[in-house]
């Protein structure tokens, strides 16, 4: 699955992550660093994504405007949109080209309640933290994908990410499309911790904390 990185071009994203510079092509998502410093987001930045921004900035990677093969070499396989950065931080129309060549498209977009990000209402799903956001995204014609604390939360007219149980790969599924479903999946990274306490059952925080699994 080609999966594609949005990032600052004058900022390593740890930078940006410590100077708020990653407002640029994270806009206001809640999983963002918080007054606190606390982090939900998933991504480890000093891994892939600092590696990959340390590669472009040596003159790595080819440039689509040069070398029309590059986009040729990303036709014909799934994309993941926004392996960090929310995609609506980029033109539509930049990433036609990509979507019309591939196998299928996922992304999520925390920007779905903005204007700006109406032309990917069926390309992206919404990222959702809460039952009311979810209700809303539904309401607003978008499907979205919600991150919930414990399995007891899921509705009976959501999936389950199929790739967290396990039946699938990313590559394969496809659900996430934008028009497909509406899925959920439990909070995991680093920051899940944060996750739960803020958008969580309290005495389901307590407990696992207890067991010590963070």
């Amino acid at each position: 699955m080609v999966h594609v990185w949005i990032m600052r071009a004058d900022t390593p994203p740890v930078e940006a992550f410590y100077t708020d510079r990653d407002k640029s092509v994270c806009g206001d998502c809640p999983l963002r660093k918080d007054a606190e410093g606390n982090r939900i987001c998933y991504v480890l930045l000093h891994q892939a994504p600092a590696s990959i921004w340390n590669n472009w900035a040596k003159g790595e990677y080819l440039h689509l405007a040069e070398y029309p093969e590059a986009l040729s070499l990303m036709s014909r396989k799934a994309v993941r949109l926004g392996a960090l950065g929310d995609p609506a931080a980029i033109p539509y129309e930049l990433v036609l080209p990509i979507m019309r060549d591939s196998e299928g498209v996922t992304g999520y977009t925390h920007q779905w309640q903005k204007d700006f990000a109406l032309p990917w209402r069926e390309t992206l799903q919404a990222s959702c933290e809460t039952e009311q956001e979810a209700q809303q995204a539904v309401q607003t014609g978008w499907h979205y994908y919600r991150i919930i604390s414990d399995y007891e939360q899921a509705k009976k007219e959501e999936i389950f990410c199929p790739a967290k149980t396990g039946n699938t790969q990313c590559s394969t599924c496809g659900l996430c499309d934008g028009k497909s479903a509406n899925v959920v999946t439990i909070v995991h990274g680093r920051g899940k911790r944060f996750f739960r306490r803020r958008f969580g059952n309290e005495d389901v925080v307590a407990a696992v904390e207890e067991e010590g699994e963070w």
